[in-house]
């Protein structure tokens, strides 16, 4: 039996589309039938079927998503650099300021400012004196001395009850003295407070500070027994009152309005400038020259001579370090305007704001 040619093997379709993993496919939708017109008019028009073109997959979410949110990163990031800046700058201007509210004796100890309290914080009532925010003209200059004074001083121990005792007693002997200068000038006159401490409206605890201090925010005069360096000067006690008269000339300069008007100079000068430094000099050694002139009105009166020298001694101790801030004046300068006081007496002779640069340096 001859066998007629085979027929080719029948190719395999393409294969079928997966749907995407994990998700059912769409039912298949119903095959439409379309009639086409004979192409002769004695056939019969066939019947041609077509397949259904499969639509795209969709797939249908079930519940609403909700809309997308907002990240609030950036938001934050700037919030927080904002107050992260605000209390760094709050930080910092608390810190020049409580500087420049402070005075101190710290020869080495580096720089300080100077007091710089309210010139109108000082006249409260209408007709009351007030500070005079001048420098060499201000009223504090006029050619007047300190009255003669008597002050009976208890005898010095290094101790830090027996230092409180002889501060204490001081301070109505230097109170006494400055009051009638000041009135006599028309400014205002309170005495400071007192302390024995470093805690005040300046700082809190000791900040860096190793000696005496005065804070004008507060009027506060400061003597810790730690800062006045007894290992150095024994029982010189005039050497003590020295330092006692010089913040106590601090006290002064800020009921005066020399310290706010120094403390703007030093300002406008720009802080750490040689100008700045200059102001801050003059300032230093007017205090000096002050002191000085309270061991004139009581020479004699219960401060005697070797007192005296004790106190010119540790002024020329006392002198800038030539490696750091020169901001309180030379030894030859601070010995030079203690003696100025000493030996004048006189407000208009410790007028540091008029004097060369010589003078101040």
């Amino acid at each position: 039996m001859t066998r007629g040619p085979m027929a080719p093997p029948r190719r395999p379709g393409p294969p079928m589309p997966h749907p995407p993993h994990g998700r059912p496919l769409p039912p298949p939708r119903a095959a439409t039938t379309t009639t086409l017109r004979a192409v002769r008019p004695d056939m019969s028009p066939p019947t041609v079927v077509i397949p259904a073109v499969r639509q795209p997959w969709t797939y249908s979410q079930p519940y609403p998503l909700p809309a997308p949110r907002k990240s609030g990163k950036p938001i934050t990031t700037i919030v927080l650099t904002s107050i992260l800046l605000l209390c760094a700058g709050i930080v910092a201007i608390a810190t020049i300021t409580n500087n420049r509210n402070r005075s101190n004796d710290a020869g080495y100890a580096g720089y300080s400012n100077s007091p710089n309290p309210d010139p109108e914080s000082t006249g409260t009532q209408p007709g009351d004196p007030r500070a005079v925010a001048k420098l060499a003209d201000n009223p504090l200059h006029r050619d007047t001395p300190l009255p003669t004074i008597r002050c009976d001083l208890p005898r010095w121990q290094s101790n830090p009850e027996a230092a409180a005792e002889f501060f204490r007693a001081a301070l109505p002997c230097v109170n006494a003295a400055w009051e009638p200068v000041m009135r006599a000038a028309g400014l205002p006159f309170t005495p400071p407070t007192l302390k024995f401490d470093y805690e005040s409206g300046c700082t809190r605890g000791t900040s860096g500070n190793k000696s005496a201090f005065y804070c004008g925010r507060d009027k506060s005069l400061h003597m810790p027994f730690a800062g006045l360096e007894t290992q150095t000067w024994g029982n010189e006690s005039g050497a003590y009152l020295s330092i006692f008269a010089h913040e106590y000339g601090h006290h002064i300069q800020a009921l005066s309005g020399i310290a706010a008007a120094s403390h703007k100079a030093e300002y406008e000068a720009g802080e750490g400038t040689a100008g700045a430094q200059e102001v801050a000099r003059r300032h230093e050694l007017q205090a000096d020259c002050f002191a000085g002139m309270f061991f004139a009105a009581t020479l004699g009166k219960g401060i005697d001579q070797t007192m005296v020298n004790s106190a010119i001694k540790i002024r020329g101790d006392r002198g800038d370090n030539p490696r750091g801030p020169r901001d309180h004046g030379s030894s030859r300068n601070r010995k030079a305007w203690t003696n100025q006081g000493v030996s004048k007496n006189n407000a208009s002779q410790c007028n540091t704001w008029a004097a060369n640069e010589d003078a101040v340096g």
